[in-house]
């Protein structure tokens, strides 16, 4: 096994870290479909993210209520637990939304 150094000298401990998507090259990126969205697609999109948030919020009542009763629980968590909630709506694309909300849940 190859040693490996892992000092960081001064001017990598002040460099500002790159986001890692910038790391990627363009080449490589995933292409994003361009898609129109009707009005109906809108709709579709708010009630699954509705069910989706209910769904969780359901589902993880009692994580989310020891969550908000720790004691390093501030005002300016919710936000955040809320925006992480929201991030698991983007897994699923629209056919995916579609097909779920066509099943009846």
């Amino acid at each position: 096994m190859e040693d490996v150094n892992l000092e960081i000298n001064d001017e990598d401990a002040h460099r500002p870290v790159e986001h890692p998507k910038s790391l990627i090259p363009p080449e490589l990126e995933l292409q994003k479909e361009e898609t129109v969205e009707t009005e109906e697609d809108k709709a579709k999109q708010q009630k699954f993210n509705e069910y989706y948030l209910n769904l969780m919020t359901t589902g993880f009542g009692e994580d989310l209520n020891a969550v908000r009763s720790s004691k390093d629980f501030t005002p300016t968590s919710m936000p955040i637990i809320i925006r992480a909630l929201k991030e698991g709506i983007n897994m699923f694309d629209k056919e995916q939304r579609d097909l779920i909300l066509s099943t009846g849940k």
